[in-house]
């Protein structure tokens, strides 16, 4: 019985050799292609990153949006579908410093003043995240009125 133990020992170690030397040189030749790119891009401004990743509309989108609201201010966030990319996230992200409070997917948000209790007084932005678009920033009473319009 021991020489049966020792052989599939024996051939474990075979098959994980194996595995080594098929995915090792690819895995390598990948991860030195990724700190080639990382030293290409190094030192990028983060508006060209922006553009890179998210894309022209997106870019001017959000910096309208960092425009429009101040930096110490606080911002209502909505989902306007079911994002699988997480786009409230990073809008949320892009628009750092400002405090950002959530209030989940435009379709789950119930009726008009519902969402008006929700948000909180001292709120006068609510930016909408799109998945495949550019986020939309409005006032408040702007998006209360588009809320009664889909009802």
């Amino acid at each position: 019985m021991r020489g049966v133990g020792s052989l599939v020992s024996l051939l474990a170690l075979a098959l994980f050799t194996a595995f080594l030397a098929i995915s090792l040189p690819p895995a390598l030749s990948r991860s030195l292609d990724f700190i080639k790119l990382a030293l290409r891009l190094r030192g990028e401004p983060v508006l060209d990153q922006r553009v890179r990743v998210w894309g022209a509309s997106y870019t001017v989108a959000i910096e309208e949006i960092r425009r429009i609201i101040p930096r110490d201010a606080a911002y209502v966030i909505v989902e306007s579908e079911a994002s699988p990319a997480g786009a409230p996230l990073w809008v949320r992200f892009d628009l750092a410093p400002r405090r950002a409070v959530f209030l989940g997917q435009m379709a789950k948000l119930g009726s008009p003043q519902r969402a008006r209790r929700r948000i909180p007084r001292t709120v006068d932005w609510v930016v909408i995240a799109h998945d495949l678009r550019a986020p939309e920033v409005m006032a408040r009473s702007r998006f209360l009125h588009l809320l009664e319009e889909r009802r």
